[in-house]
């Protein structure tokens, strides 16, 4: 398989205000933008999974990254690094939160300071990270590799999709 990937991040607003005679506008344009090529080290990812799934009131689930996921062809994958990791809520109910990080065994650290962080991410709302260099956030089956997936809600079923890039080795 060959892969090439392109992340971006970007937040663009237009702002103006009308003082005295004069409505003076900014925009503001801040854009982080890399590209991976296919294969191992800076620079480069040679995995992509997409997991798109739901989770029933107040339930969890954990997500293996060096075990229980395969590919869109159907291929086993088996993270050693993440390069980039997009977490969207699908959900539109108000209580619908998605909580990402946390958990009890083998936790990956990932972007997290901590193995015991988490964030939130909310109805509607989204959190991308990435990293583009060698080393990344490092994934080691039966140790770090865990990344836990729940629904804070105690009312309506959370909806999500997390799509993760990196290598196998």
């Amino acid at each position: 398989m060959d892969l090439t990937t392109t992340l971006v991040a970007q937040i663009q607003a237009q702002m103006q205000k009308t003082v005295l005679n004069a409505t003076p506008q900014y925009t503001l344009n801040h854009k982080v933008e890399d590209t991976l090529s296919d294969g191992t080290g800076a620079d480069k990812a040679d995995l992509c999974v997409e997991v798109d799934s739901s989770l029933g009131v107040g339930a969890n689930t954990t997500i293996d990254l060096a075990g229980s996921l395969s590919d869109i062809f159907g291929d086993a994958v088996t993270f050693a690094r993440i390069k980039a990791m997009l977490i969207e809520n699908e959900s539109t109910d108000a209580d619908a939160v998605l909580i990402v990080g946390g958990a009890g065994a083998n936790p990956w650290p990932g972007p997290f300071q901590d193995v015991s962080d988490k964030i939130e991410v909310r109805p509607g709302g989204a959190a991308l990270f990435f990293c583009a260099d060698a080393t990344a956030w490092p994934v080691v089956g039966g140790a770090s590799d865990v990344l836990k997936i729940e629904n804070e809600s105690g009312a309506n079923a959370c909806s999500y999709r997390i799509t993760f890039v990196g290598e196998a080795a």
